[in-house]
């Protein structure tokens, strides 16, 4: 009996620590795949920030490459601007000397056939003339001139074809200047648009430098800043989607509510249990109202900021204010100090949510209902401003649309 004690003893001891044994080792497996997978995350961590870091090195050697193609291309414009206006000057300057020598756009044709004519028979006259002159014919000379000449000296003769000659080149003259007159319009008009084409092309260089400029002075820190960013706001967004159909019951009950306080409808029960969000998506107004700056999935955003922008820039003056699109409920309020990015995610019926973002001033606070039209905050933007952050170049409200959490087109929804 004794010994049957003994070996029960032995063998509950035996069952109790075989189950601890195995605890143990599971734990101790547990243990070394989360180091393990805790390695593999660093190793993981790591390799992203020295992608992320040679792109940004990329994207910095590029941006200085597209700043000196736009400076080189500058100096080319300018350049041409100015031999432009020389020779446009010089055009206008001419078309006045005409003007004053009485020149005008009056019967060019006409004009132009006579002297033609004029030309042709001062060109026989004098052929005749030296013709006579080598025959030493006084009788011949004096009529082709018309007049009686016989007398003269050979030197009188000559002083007189000398005239004929000085008159026959004033007339050539005349009519060159003619015929720089009659095409000048056309010249003018011509270097107008060459001006203007060129004009067009320098202001996009400038464009294209400012941006190049900008981006090259775009720090690592600020793109990795950035990219903190878009992920916090996409986890934000994310976590409201569990919230929608609580934020859609809570707004139905609200509005139902006022209705029954007003004995338009009768009370309801149990029907905000189901969990899911009902009825159509919220009926959005604009936030703000302006020029849209950059468009939604806009591509020069994206290559400005290294980010797909899912929403619209909305240019409005520093400290507008801005309303919210639709009755709902502040799911976040997010307030970035002077130099984060301040934003307010609302939850609205029909699984809508919207997000304002680079606020200046926060009006409303989480968990807050808001109606239609209600002021929530002011807007920023502007570089280097509380809640502007760094995704900005000025002054502007960035408004997104969410539904069923997929990123609508704001313009779409809007009216």
């Amino acid at each position: 009996m004794h010994f049957s004690y003994r070996t029960l003893s032995a063998a509950l001891g035996l069952m109790i620590l075989t189950p601890l044994a195995a605890v143990s080792a599971l734990t101790e497996a547990d243990d070394r795949y989360k180091q393990t997978e805790h390695i593999r995350q660093a190793v993981i961590d790591v390799s992203q920030k020295q992608a992320a870091k040679q792109a940004h090195a990329n994207r910095k050697r590029e941006s200085e490459a597209a700043k000196r193609r736009a400076e080189q291309k500058l100096q080319q414009l300018t350049q041409n601007k100015r031999a432009i206006r020389l020779r446009l000057a010089e055009a206008l300057k001419q078309e006045d000397r005409l003007k004053e020598r009485g020149i005008e756009d009056t019967d060019m044709v006409s004009i132009i056939r006579l002297i033609e004519m004029e030309k042709d028979r001062m060109r026989l006259l004098l052929r005749k003339v030296h013709v006579a002159y080598a025959t030493q014919s006084t009788t011949a000379i004096g009529n082709l001139l018309g007049q009686a000449i016989a007398g003269e000296t050979l030197g009188e003769r000559t002083e007189r074809a000398m005239r004929h000659q000085t008159a026959l080149d004033v007339r050539e003259e005349l009519l060159s200047m003619l015929r720089d007159y009659q095409s000048l319009p056309d010249v003018i008009t011509a270097l107008r648009a060459e001006h203007q084409q060129v004009l067009a092309e320098y202001h996009i260089a400038q464009a294209d430098l400012e941006e190049a400029t900008a981006v090259m002075h775009a720090s690592a820190a600020s793109q990795d800043e950035i990219q903190r960013i878009v992920n916090e706001v996409q986890g934000q967004i994310l976590d409201m989607q569990s919230e929608l159909a609580r934020i859609d019951a809570r707004l139905r009950r609200k509005a139902e509510r006022a209705l029954i306080e007003k004995g338009l409808l009768a009370p309801k029960e149990g029907e905000y249990s189901s969990g899911k969000v009902v009825g159509n998506p919220a009926q959005l107004m604009w936030p703000v109202v302006g020029r849209i700056s950059a468009g939604f999935y806009d591509e020069s955003y994206k290559k400005f900021f290294g980010v797909p922008h899912k929403a619209i820039d909305i240019v409005v003056p520093q400290g507008s204010n801005v309303y919210s699109a639709a009755d709902g409920v502040v799911f976040l309020a997010r307030h970035g100090g002077r130099t984060g990015y301040s934003y307010v995610l609302i939850g609205h019926r029909g699984g809508t949510a919207t997000l304002y973002g680079h606020l200046l001033e926060i009006s409303v606070s989480t968990g807050d209902d808001v109606y239609r039209g209600q002021v929530i905050g002011k807007s920023g933007g502007a570089p280097g401003t509380v809640g502007a952050g760094p995704m900005t170049t000025g002054a502007h409200l960035h408004f997104e649309v969410i539904q069923n959490g997929k990123h609508v087109n704001p313009t779409s929804v809007l009216p």
